[in-house]
């Protein structure tokens, strides 16, 4: 009984040990077992409880990207899931407002039906072949963000943000252009359009006139002119819902048509474009070097070991 109860002790004390911040968020090591312990909240059960990273992770990659998608895309995926997840937070959450979409078995079932297993053991493999492998800048976390589709070039945060990083700055992704989210089109009454401008911005206009004043280098629009009123092409794409702020602008008849390549705010990793580069033979670790700039690729122990010397 003795010893039952000082291996339980010797247990605890090796978790509190090896409890350390990761770019603020805490994380546990356990050494026996070799797994990382985060802290998830349900917010359907307002609860937060202790989850294995990998098994996390699992169901982000389920619910981020197509299992159909190539075994080193979703590798890839994973590498830029468990960063992410790591990344800031104090806990990790199912709200796709402010973290990752994840998805749980029962809820991979439904979507792959007869599938499931076969989706699921590929997803799996992808995570056993890359298990706490992560990504950093400088030693550090990375901001592993990812988008659908970029429109031929993926942006520079500075662009689209309030900060910057050196590894997320603008890269070619020319194979998107095959991704089936690559082009889309929205189409808005002159009246609707009104509406929403003049209630968004607060404007007192009684007709609208509207044109792209200025595109980034990498096409994305930079500012547009509403009336006098100057826009930043990302509001618009909000306020418009819009898949992409690269887009153009026709006035046909009494409607705008908005015409946008790419889907998502276009930083980072193209989800699809890693699919393509995939399909090439570019390796999960060259997909990520190529879309974070300067970064390296660790374990998480790694990252551990440095935090405690």
């Amino acid at each position: 009984m003795k010893k039952i109860i000082l291996f339980i002790i010797f247990f605890h004390i090796i978790l509190l040990v090896l409890t350390v911040k990761t770019n603020n968020i805490p994380i546990q090591y356990d050494e026996i077992n070799d797994s990382t312990v985060i802290n998830y909240k349900d917010i359907n059960k307002n609860e937060i409880v202790k989850l294995e990273l990998e098994d996390y992770v699992i169901g982000v990659v389920a619910a981020e990207m197509p299992a159909s998608f190539e075994l080193e895309a979703l590798k890839a995926q994973t590498l830029a899931a468990r960063t992410y997840s790591l990344k800031n937070k104090a806990f990790i959450t199912n709200d796709i407002n402010c973290d990752q979409a994840f998805i749980t078995e029962d809820e991979m079932k439904k979507r792959w039906g007869k599938n499931f297993e076969k989706n699921y053991n590929k997803i799996k493999q992808a995570i056993l072949e890359t298990k706490g492998k992560i990504i950093v800048f400088d030693d550090e976390l990375i901001d592993a963000v990812y988008h659908s589709t970029s429109a031929g070039k993926t942006q520079n945060a500075e662009d689209v943000w309030k900060y910057s990083h050196p590894y997320l700055k603008s890269v070619m992704s020319a194979l998107d252009s095959k991704s089936p989210s690559y082009n889309a089109e929205y189409k808005v009454s002159e009246k609707k359009l009104l509406d929403i401008v003049t209630n968004f911005f607060k404007l007192k206009d009684k007709k609208i006139s509207i044109k792209i004043k200025e595109r980034y280098d990498t096409g994305y629009v930079k500012t547009i002119l509403i009336n006098k009123t100057e826009v930043k092409g990302t509001e618009l794409r909000k306020i418009l819902n819009l898949r992409s702020n690269n887009f153009d602008i026709e006035k046909k008849g009494s409607d705008y048509i908005f015409r946008t390549k790419g889907y998502g705010h276009g930083v980072g990793m193209s989800q699809y474009g890693a699919n393509f580069l995939a399909k090439e033979g570019m390796k999960y670790d060259e997909i990520i070097k190529h879309y974070y700039t300067g970064v390296e690729i660790k374990q998480i122990t790694d990252v551990i070991d440095n935090k405690e010397k």
